[in-house]
């Protein structure tokens, strides 16, 4: 485990990296809705016996979509980050049990895997 002012200075930095995601997570949700909105209105006014994307509107939304899905994963990497901080289980390597260095945590603080794990190809 990391040491316990450590691992408070890591609980810091992911509330903030918490909130940041939080709020990007809202605006990519609305962004989604205005997307799904205006693609509905280009549907109705715009068919074409041809069908497909009048707007090319399909591609932004799964890339919203996608974007979305990737910010929620990492809300649950952080959400298990500050659980393992309660646990006192942080720092620990999910994987093989060593200590995760710190330079490691410094830099992605959200992290339950050691470098070797990770280049192994294991996933938090």
């Amino acid at each position: 485990m990391a040491a316990r002012s450590a691992a408070q200075k890591h609980r810091r930095r992911l509330q903030h990296e918490r909130a940041d995601l939080e709020s990007t997570l809202q605006a990519l949700q609305g962004q989604l809705l205005s997307l799904v909105d205006e693609g509905r209105e280009v549907a109705e006014s715009d068919f074409s016996e041809e069908g497909g994307d009048p707007d090319g509107g399909v591609v932004e939304r799964d890339r919203v979509r996608a974007r979305i899905a990737d910010t929620e994963e990492h809300l649950r990497q952080v959400d298990k980050a500050e659980a393992a901080i309660d646990e006192g289980t942080y720092g620990t390597c999910h994987v093989c049990g060593n200590q995760v260095p710190e330079e490691r945590l410094d830099a992605l603080p959200w992290t339950s895997l050691c470098v070797q794990c990770k280049a192994a190809g294991h996933s938090n």
